[in-house]
């Protein structure tokens, strides 16, 4: 509940690409996944899941701090 809470709060502020892989990691850490599989989960799942919505569905999801960095 937690995780979800914290991307709701941040993840206009943060962005998708930082708020996702931080709430998706406590996630997989607070159901006792070990950090050696959490990690790798935590940082592809997000890229994966942005390039879906971004690149086959076109709905945008918010940049956040990387704005500048937006494509």
């Amino acid at each position: 509940m937690g995780a979800v809470l914290f991307y709701i709060a941040f993840s206009e502020a943060l962005g998708y690409a930082i708020a996702a892989p931080i709430a998706l990691l406590s996630f997989l850490i607070a159901t006792g996944t070990r950090p050696i599989v959490a990690v790798p989960i935590a940082l592809l799942v997000p890229l994966l899941i942005h390039y879906i919505f971004y690149t086959v569905l076109r709905v945008p999801l918010p940049w956040g701090l990387l704005t500048e960095y937006a494509w």
